[in-house]
C-alpha cells in the first residue's frame, strides 16, 4: 500500500493517526523512490511549487536512525522549501545534473543531504 493510499485512509477515519505513522514506520523508504509525492507533494500556492509532507519527512529521518528525528524533520523543513531555487542549485551540483528538476529528485538525494547536514 503507497503512503498516499494510507494517507487517504486515515483521512477517511479506516485507520487512526497512530495506526497511520505505525504502517509508514513499516515501510522502507527505497533510495530510488521519487521523493515528490512520498516526500513532497505539488502545492496550489503559486509561491510555493511544492509543499513537504511533515509525517513523511519525519518518518525517512527516524527510519534514518535518528532519535531526535521530529526536531530534525522540523528544521530541515524549515531550511528547506521544496524545489526552491537555493535547494535545487544543491542538487544540481551535487549531482552534476545542471538540468536537474524537483520531479527528479529521490529519497536517496534526500538522505544523502539529511546525513550531511544533521549529526546522529
Amino acid at each position: 500500500m503507497t503512503q498516499e493510499q494510507l494517507r487517504m485512509q486515515m483521512l477517511a477515519g479506516i485507520i487512526t493517526e497512530g495506526q497511520y505513522k505505525e504502517k509508514l514506520n513499516e515501510n522502507v523508504f527505497n533510495d530510488e523512490d521519487k521523493a515528490l509525492g512520498v516526500l513532497f507533494y505539488s502545492s496550489e500556492d503559486e509561491e510555493d511549487a511544492y509543499t513537504y509532507d511533515v509525517d513523511a519527512v519525519a518518518n525517512l529521518i527516524q527510519s534514518m536512525g535518528y532519535e531526535d528525528y521530529e526536531d530534525v524533520a522540523s528544521e530541515f523543513t524549515h531550511y528547506f522549501s521544496p524545489g526552491d531555487e537555493d535547494e535545487m542549485r544543491i542538487f544540481r551540483a551535487q549531482e552534476s545534473n545542471p538540468e536537474l528538476q524537483p520531479t527528479d529528485l529521490t529519497i536517496g538525494m534526500y538522505k544523502r543531504n539529511i546525513e550531511k547536514e544533521f549529526e546522529k
